[in-house]
């Protein structure tokens, strides 16, 4: 698990292994960033970026979870 803040939101990227192969599964959790009165909110619950997409090394799978944020992100999904 690793968090990290981007913008008004805090991402929570992690990797699963595949408990049958030696892959790595991306997830992906999104929450808003509160101000002084607000809450937390989660935007994006915790799962996997997409059901296809596994790789060879844990570090690799965080990065595609990192790359899936920044565009849902960018692209102003929330």
């Amino acid at each position: 698990m690793a968090l990290e803040k981007m913008g008004k939101y805090e991402i929570d990227i992690s990797a699963v292994q595949n408990p049958d192969a030696d892959q790595w599964v991306p997830y992906l959790e999104i929450f808003t960033v509160p101000g002084r009165a607000e809450k937390v909110k989660n935007v994006f619950p915790k799962q996997p970026v997409s059901i296809n997409a596994v790789f060879k090394a844990a570090n690799e799978a965080r990065l595609e979870a990192r790359r899936v944020a920044i565009s849902m992100i960018g692209w102003g999904r929330f």
